[in-house]
């Protein structure tokens, strides 16, 4: 048999193999793509309690971070987080229910009100906490996660 029919031959087989694989073995796109991605996004939702926010149509301009326990001068605990808007239009004041999470669990949950904050700023704002633990006692600043729903009306 000369050498370039085995050549071709072996072309031809190594084609078909892989065609194969490309058809049946792997998964077809359309499916594989969607259903990971809706199941990812809804998983997110559900880990950063978006899913609340999207009710208030400004919910998506804000975010709470920098969220620290400290203790007052007279040693009771309370809490400090800069809230950033980053819209480019000033935000009203708000009334918002601010729920704050570590290990994915619920450490403190409070009202709270913001004041007006303009276009692309941030402020700092602090809030007395009311629990039995002392701020030391409190979980420490990279293990918290601040989410929040707005109360106002839209």
């Amino acid at each position: 048999m000369p050498g370039w029919l085995v050549a071709i031959g072996f072309a031809v087989i190594l084609a078909g193999v892989l065609f194969l694989l490309y058809t049946y073995v792997l998964p077809k796109r359309s499916g594989a793509t969607s259903t990971p991605a809706a199941a990812t996004a809804a998983a997110t939702t559900a880990a950063t309690g978006t899913a609340l926010n999207k009710a208030h149509p400004l919910a998506k301009f804000l975010e709470i971070t920098g969220v620290r326990f400290t203790e007052d001068t007279k040693q009771r605990a309370k809490v400090q987080f800069i809230i950033v808007n980053h819209s480019g239009a000033e935000l009203p004041d708000l009334k918002m229910q601010i729920a704050i999470k570590a290990a994915g669990k619920t450490v403190l949950e409070f009202p709270f009100m913001i004041s007006s904050i303009g276009p692309y700023e941030s402020k700092d704002f602090s809030a007395p906490v009311q629990t039995k633990l002392k701020g030391y006692e409190l979980p420490d600043w990279q293990f918290l996660k601040a989410d929040f729903e707005i109360t106002s009306q839209p």
